[in-house]
């Protein structure tokens, strides 16, 4: 009986830890405002009850960068549907949150 409620503690806390980790990524729309040489800036595009925000990435991966050449202003003031994630990481330490860009797609309108 014990080693069965073992078992079931552990499904709940890993599905529980599973549901977590699956809501930490956001899909939003977003402008992208370009490259200062640092960062990647994007601006979100308000909608019902969220405003608008500036989200800034410092590292963004090779595939992303080989799909959209975000260095150069070509794409600077183009809507983009943007995948992210917020980490608990902090940058030297300064406590500051860490925004990771994960997908990236232009929007057509």
């Amino acid at each position: 009986m014990r080693n069965y409620l073992l078992v079931l503690v552990s499904i709940f806390t890993l599905s529980f830890t599973t549901a977590t980790n699956a809501q930490d990524e956001i899909a939003t729309n977003a402008t992208f405002n370009g490259f200062d040489g640092e960062t990647y800036s994007f601006t979100t595009i308000a909608n019902g009850n969220e405003d608008a925000k500036t989200i800034e990435f410092s590292d963004i991966s090779a595939e992303i960068l080989e799909q959209f050449d975000l260095k150069s202003d070509t794409f600077n003031g183009e809507i983009f549907s943007i995948t992210y994630a917020v980490t608990a990481k902090t940058k030297a330490g300064d406590g500051a949150e860490v925004y990771v860009l994960k997908t990236i797609r232009r929007v057509a309108y």
